[in-house]
């Protein structure tokens, strides 16, 4: 059976209702412009369940809206394990009316999304909430989803992932920011949570499963929790003072991994990730876990929950060079690594990598052109006294004798059997060989690019020019390709 509560304002705490409420709110406030939180101007999609913490955050955003010049919207996701959960959904909707907000709500039967998974019915509810949550920010263009967590929320996560075996990352807790999730209520406590409904006579459900012992988080709250506090009631701001130097132990590492990861990985697909993670030899097993863990989180916008084992398996996995062609499978996703690369792949119903779109493009010499998101540009200079290997390709710029091109010069993808006299080599080489000593992911070949001309191929962009076209002292005119990704 669900509980109502709409109670008048306690007289424990001697102010006003409505001056409690308003410093409640400034606090509030003065936590999400210190950590910037939302930036201006931004939608916010507020994630509410109907229950003290999450309709007193819809309530005191709302309320500072208008001041912090952001938008709201509501959403709220109805896990159909219980008869009265039709209940919640109206009285979240009823508030979010009253203040003339949208609300996106959505079921789903998580019992028996549970039971196909073969896990836990709390983590099959995280995962399908998550991810109705982000299917919606995403679809109405919302720039955060606000969560209601509070301090207690943290204090049990983190003695809940201790008890698993997490690591320096599980310890930290429940991050203030991850991705487009923001917790503006994570510096309050439940207490002030719910004298903020009672002080505005909010109306907010009690959920019954929330005294449930079957649930790990239950019996973290109900039976661990006030023993622990028996025995040392400073225990709460101890368990928090240790999240604090997580968190801030994290944040030390991450000036080194957050470059490293942001140049050596990238979306190869709508479902693939790659990582080189041969640049990353000099990091250690920490070090690693928290790339790892940003990769999933900041660059690849999951919601997934690895364990302690998960990222041990993972670092052995990205260590070991002789593993190539093989794959590791992880919740949610697998990793193959090929040669210094590790493919990360989401398991969905659509996880089959997208073929390229084809390309077949005449360049004008000089003058620009635009393809698979980049302008490809060509110039031509006057003769030069730098000679050989001064002109070989740098990255995305490549150099050709003009009087030793055939017209017509085009950009497109490789094609069976191509072949290429590959810079400083006699004679020519298949582009598939050259992919394989250059270690190039087979995910990489089939998006190559190559430049060529009546005679052949001239450039394979990233990789190696052709000895064709080499730049000579007697060498009049140059050809210059610039390769600008959009």
């Amino acid at each position: 059976m669900i509980l109502e509560s709409k109670k008048r304002y306690s007289p424990r705490n001697p102010a006003d209702p409505a001056e409690h409420a308003r410093r409640l709110e400034e606090t509030v406030k003065w936590f999400i412009v210190s950590e910037e939180l939302i930036p201006k101007d931004a939608l916010i999609l507020a994630a509410v369940s109907g229950g003290q913490d999450s309709m007193a955050m819809l309530s005191i955003l709302h309320r500072l809206s208008e001041e912090l010049h952001f938008q709201l919207a509501v959403a709220h996701f109805d896990h159909s394990l219980r008869e009265s959960s039709k209940l919640d959904r109206k009285v979240v909707e009823d508030f979010a009316r009253s203040c003339a907000l949208d609300v996106y709500a959505e079921s789903e039967d998580v019992r028996s999304l549970a039971e196909s998974a073969r896990e836990p019915i709390e983590e099959a509810a995280r995962k399908a909430r998550y991810r109705f949550f982000l299917h919606t920010a995403n679809e109405i263009g919302a720039d955060r989803i606000a969560t209601g967590h509070t301090k207690n929320d943290q204090v049990e996560t983190v003695i809940m992932r201790f008890l698993r075996g997490s690591g320096v990352r599980g310890l930290a807790g429940i991050p203030t920011q991850r991705g487009k999730l923001i917790r503006p209520l994570i510096q309050l406590e439940r207490n002030e949570t719910l004298t903020y409904c009672n002080a505005l006579n909010i109306l907010f459900v009690t959920d019954p499963s929330n005294t449930d012992p079957q649930f790990f988080r239950n019996k973290i709250r109900l039976q661990l929790l006030p023993s622990l506090r028996k025995l040392h009631p400073s225990i709460d701001e101890n368990i928090l003072r240790v999240s604090e130097n997580a968190k801030a132990l994290i944040t030390s590492i991450r000036e080194r991994t957050g470059p490293l990861l942001k140049r050596h990985s990238r979306q190869v697909s709508e479902n693939e990730w790659m990582l080189n993670v041969a640049k990353l030899s000099g990091l250690d097993e920490t070090s690693l876990v928290i790339l790892f863990g940003d990769l999933f989180a900041e660059v690849m916008q999951l919601d997934m929950d690895f364990t302690r084992s998960h990222y041990e398996q993972l670092v052995r996995f990205a260590k070991d060079s002789s593993v190539s062609g093989k794959k590791l499978s992880l919740p949610g996703l697998s990793a193959k690594r090929e040669f210094e690369n590790l493919i990360f792949t989401l398991q969905t119903k659509t996880s089959k990598p997208r073929e390229p779109s084809p390309i077949d493009l005449t360049l004008p010499i000089p003058g620009q052109a635009s393809a698979a998101g980049m302008i490809i540009k060509t110039e031509v200079h006057e003769e030069s006294k730098l000679t050989g290997n001064s002109f070989q390709s740098v990255g995305d710029s490549a150099y050709f004798a003009l009087d030793l091109i055939s017209p017509p010069v085009t950009i497109r993808r490789p094609r069976p059997g191509d072949r290429m006299q590959p810079f400083g080599m006699r004679g020519s080489k298949k582009l598939s060989d050259i992919f394989i000593d250059k270690k190039i992911p087979g995910r990489e070949r089939s998006r190559a690019l190559v430049v060529s001309d009546a005679s052949g191929i001239l450039w394979l962009i990233g990789v190696t020019t052709s000895e064709r076209g080499r730049i000579e002292k007697n060498t009049e005119k140059i050809l210059k390709i610039t390769i600008e990704r959009e």
